[in-house]
């Protein structure tokens, strides 16, 4: 997973990328970095708040149920169990199951 693009608000709805941020250096004030991760019907995300989400996810009783909630949010339209199929560790977890069988 990655960031098409991260972005700052600002208070009168303008956007600061992130880019441009880091090049401004130490804001006033503290920011919520926004953004929008690659994949088809994407919305925008607070970051810190999809990271604490997916690292919540990780300490749950259901990491791969709490995962797939945390991002079907930030991917409505999208496959997210194809999405989860991808990750290395989940393919080599899947064949191992299988291969018990």
């Amino acid at each position: 997973m990655e960031f098409a693009r991260r972005y700052v608000k600002t208070v009168s709805g303008g956007l600061v990328t992130e880019v441009e941020l880091r090049k401004m250096g130490n804001p006033a004030q503290p920011v919520n970095l926004w953004g929008i991760l690659t994949g088809a019907g994407a919305t925008e995300v607070n970051v810190a708040e999809l990271r604490a989400s997916v690292r919540a996810a990780a300490l749950s009783g259901n990491p791969l149920g709490e995962l797939a909630s945390a991002l079907k949010q930030a991917l409505p339209t999208s496959d997210i169990q194809a999405i989860i199929l991808r990750v290395p560790s989940i393919q080599s977890a899947v064949r191992s199951a299988i291969a018990a069988i």
